[in-house]
């Protein structure tokens, strides 16, 4: 069985699709990996946008944010005042930075600042459904239930 074939071990369940805001600047990047995404994971509804200010516009009930870092690390300015942007902008959902970076120090101080994790780009597709499937998972049933 080829790794593309492979079915992530976690599954949401048909009943209920996820929803992600995947905020990038670079469209074309953006634009792959939203597409990626839904074709490998149709319970996936990916709405993009390229800034933290989209972000800030977006009125899809949205179940996680993913939030693609490039080359940046958390120990900058302008990443950290994004993230801050972000997770004021989302305060009850989880926020996953994608990364090509993997530091122990950007790691540690970017957890600090109430990301849910860090996700290396290079450890692929099946492994990032996955990890936002347990993640969003896990926030679910943290949720209080619906009033009746």
């Amino acid at each position: 069985m080829k790794g593309s074939d492979r079915q992530p071990f976690f599954h949401a369940g048909p009943s209920r699709r996820i929803c992600a805001l995947l905020i990038d600047p670079v469209r074309l990047r953006r634009d792959c990996l939203a597409q990626l995404l839904m074709s490998s994971a149709p319970d996936f509804e990916i709405h993009s946008v390229a800034d933290c200010g989209e972000a800030a516009q977006e009125r899809a009930a949205l179940d996680i944010v993913l939030f693609y870092a490039m080359h940046r690390c958390a120990a900058t300015v302008d990443l950290e005042a994004d993230l801050q942007r972000v997770a004021a902008h989302f305060p009850k959902r989880p926020i996953l930075m994608i990364c090509e970076r993997n530091e122990a120090l950007t790691i540690s101080e970017t957890l600090q600042g109430g990301l849910r994790g860090i996700f290396p780009a290079s450890l692929g597709t099946t492994l990032l459904i996955a990890t936002l499937r347990v993640i969003v998972a896990t926030a679910r049933r943290a949720e209080p239930p619906a009033p009746r």
